[in-house]
Parts: structure tokens; C-alpha cells; sequence
């Protein structure tokens, strides 16, 4: 990966943005339904990668304790520009460095994961939870009844 900030370095970081949004929204619909080991994408900046992750729902809550903190296989990480936090035999939880730290925090909004104390919700009906589409209606999340 270039370690300037030409279009190829910015289209990685956007790319390790997005699985990351794929992953969000995973662990969100995963919560919804009470799935414990939900399968994750790989977030690396390869735009070609889809590698699953196998992970349970509180491993992936701790990579995202901290908004420059991602998930990829060990063999994905890029060690220019990434250095290792946490490393298992199923992925690493890689943290950015330097310049690519400061931009991809701005890319990720700075917002490391909400508290695990969020309610359960679900959908108001025409919302599509996957892909963030209605069908017409607002995009709003209603309480459970209990």
C-alpha cells in the first residue's frame, strides 16, 4: 500500500471503511436476532478480498472499542501503515499508524462502537436492515416490546 496520499492509498482506505460498515451491520442484524457467532468480513483494503471472519460477537465488540481498530486475516495486514493489537489464529485486530491513523479515523467519523448496553429493535416495516433502504417509509428503529 503507498504511504502518500494518492488515489490508490485513499481508494484502500475507503475500502477498509466500507467492510467495516458491512461488519457494523452484521453485528447489528446479529444483536437484533440474538445470533452469538455471526460470520464477519474480512476488512483489509484489498477491494477483491471476501474473506469471511469467524468471530463471536464480543470479540468483534472489542475491535471496535477503538474507531482506528479493524479486523483481517494475519496475511492481509498491511505492515507499512498497520501495526497488530490483538493477534489469534482466526484474524488480527490491526490498528492504522500515523497519517493513515488520522484519515481513516476521519473516514470512520471518529465514533469508536456504541456500548453494549444498546436495546434490542427492529426494523419499522418497509425498512430493509441490510441494505438501509425503505420502501417508501422512515428509516426508524423500534423498541422491542418485552
Amino acid at each position: 500500500m503507498a504511504t502518500d496520499l494518492d488515489d490508490g492509498f485513499l481508494r484502500a482506505l475507503k475500502t477498509q471503511v466500507l467492510f467495516r460498515e458491512a461488519n457494523e451491520r452484521i453485528e447489528s442484524l446479529a444483536a437484533a436476532r440474538r445470533f452469538d457467532d455471526p460470520t464477519f468480513v474480512c476488512e483489509c483494503a484489498d477491494t477483491t478480498c471476501s474473506t469471511l471472519l469467524s468471530m463471536e460477537r464480543e470479540e468483534y465488540r472489542h475491535a471496535r472499542s477503538d474507531e482506528r481498530w479493524f479486523v483481517v486475516l494475519p496475511e492481509h495486514l498491511d505492515r507499512a501503515t498497520e501495526q497488530i493489537v490483538v493477534h489469534t489464529d482466526r484474524y488480527v485486530i490491526a490498528e492504522k499508524q500515523g497519517t493513515s491513523g488520522s484519515l481513516f479515523q476521519q473516514l470512520t467519523g471518529g465514533v469508536a462502537h456504541p456500548p453494549a448496553t444498546r436495546s434490542p429493535s427492529r426494523a419499522a416495516p418497509g425498512w430493509d436492515p441490510v441494505t438501509g433502504w425503505s420502501r417508501g417509509e422512515p428509516n426508524v428503529l423500534v423498541p422491542f416490546e418485552q
